[in-house]
């Protein structure tokens, strides 16, 4: 066989393993150790919830699964918000609560003198938990009062005004709940352009098209999918879609405090009018 075939084959062989291996094992380990704040709750790996309250004003609550890694953050307050896309979710309960804990040292939201109140939903894991927190506070010179206590998510539901029959719904409203503080807070008021909002608005869509492609069940409400990658703007409240044989109508409008844009898709992202949709 002619030696430069053979080196042809040799290569693309070696191409080939490497393209294996990135997809097959590098990719998939990657999205296992990476998390983001913006990503909407999976209650089904769920195996216990533990609320984390410090003096009064930072509000948290980590879910974390039975491998013993974070899963999810909600945030309750703005001073939780320190938290917010800091690649906690996917860490090890160890690395994810020394994390946290930095954190909220830097930002002097806690200290040797502060009160911390933990809530745990189950027993599942909390050991490594309450371990983990007490060696990292220690690690760091501080010893703040602690007290911890079970709490039923349920009523830790009812506490922010939501009332569900099932876990998964409960999980999936107190998420909503969060992520309108993160919304909140991300919101930002700049002057928009007829430009950028037309650039938002078709994000928005391309968002919406992923989510009609996705396995999740519950439909997120528009309101809540951010419009640009710093989480400034958002779809209003008058915003709306539906999904109508497979395809997908919206009424996307983007507004700052002093100018609005509004947009209505017609089934595709090419089929777009400015303004209101008609009846």
């Amino acid at each position: 066989m002619n030696k430069k075939i053979v080196t042809f084959l040799e290569i693309s062989i070696i191409i080939l393993a490497m393209a294996y291996y990135i997809i097959k094992i590098m990719i998939p380990e990657y999205k296992e150790n990476t998390g983001s704040s913006d990503r909407f709750i999976n209650s089904s790996q769920v195996v216990n919830l533990v609320e984390v309250r410090i003096d009064n004003q930072t509000d948290f609550m980590l879910a974390y699964n039975a491998k013993g890694r974070i899963i999810h953050l909600f945030f309750f307050d703005n001073y939780s918000m320190s938290l917010y896309n800091k690649s906690i979710e996917s860490q090890t309960i160890e690395n994810g609560i020394e994390r946290i804990i930095t954190i909220l040292i830097e930002n002097q939201l806690l200290r040797s003198e502060s009160q911390i109140e933990i809530l745990r939903t189950d027993d599942e894991k909390y050991e490594l938990f309450h371990t983990s927190w007490i060696e990292i506070m220690n690690k760091n010179g501080i010893s703040p009062t602690i007290t911890e206590e079970k709490q039923d998510i349920t009523d830790r539901a009812k506490q922010l005004g939501i009332d569900t029959d099932s876990f998964s719904s409960t999980l999936w409203e107190i998420d909503l709940y969060s992520k309108e503080i993160i919304k909140a807070y991300a919101q930002k008021q700049e002057t928009l352009d007829e430009r950028t909002s037309s650039e938002y608005a078709n994000n928005i869509y391309k968002k919406l098209e992923q989510l009609k492609n996705s396995k999740d069940e519950e439909e997120i409400p528009i309101s809540l999918i951010p419009a640009d990658e710093n989480h400034k703007y958002y779809p209003t409240d008058r915003s709306w879609y539906k999904i109508e044989n497979e395809k997908i109508y919206a009424f996307i409008e983007i507004k700052d405090e002093k100018q609005s844009y509004a947009y209505c898709y017609k089934g595709t992202i090419d089929d777009r009018t400015k303004g209101e949709c008609e009846a």
